[in-house]
């Protein structure tokens, strides 16, 4: 029988390439070193930016909620989660108080036609 034919090996030039696995990757082109800090500082501002900015708007959130403004130190979650409640309770006070006017005005529209016809006689 024939001989299985051996593994090709792989290119010497092309195994110094790559990085080993577990090692950092490194460019070897001048200045690179410098681009790479300039560029994590600029994605640390930004990612600073980003975490102040929801920062901000968690609390700008909390004390708009009733009963969260005087707890400074309120967990994002409890914050959503009562946002979620009053939320809901604003739309049902919503809903009732629209059901109530078109009452009323139901009711204002009997005495309007009640005064009309009271004062026909």
């Amino acid at each position: 029988p024939e001989a299985p034919e051996p593994e090709p090996t792989a290119d010497p030039a092309l195994e110094s390439a790559l990085p080993e696995p577990g090692l950092p990757k490194t460019c070897s082109a001048p200045g690179s070193d410098n681009e790479d800090v300039a560029k994590r500082k600029n994605h640390n501002y930004l990612e600073r930016k980003r975490r102040n900015d929801l920062r901000s708007r968690f609390l700008a959130l909390r004390d708009q909620v009733p009963g969260l403004a005087s707890c400074p130190k309120t967990p994002k979650v409890v914050i959503l989660s009562k946002s979620s409640e009053y939320l809901q309770a604003l739309v049902s006070a919503e809903r009732r108080m629209a059901a109530e006017k078109r009452q009323l005005r139901l009711r204002q529209s009997q005495l309007l036609r009640r005064i009309a016809h009271l004062q026909g006689h």
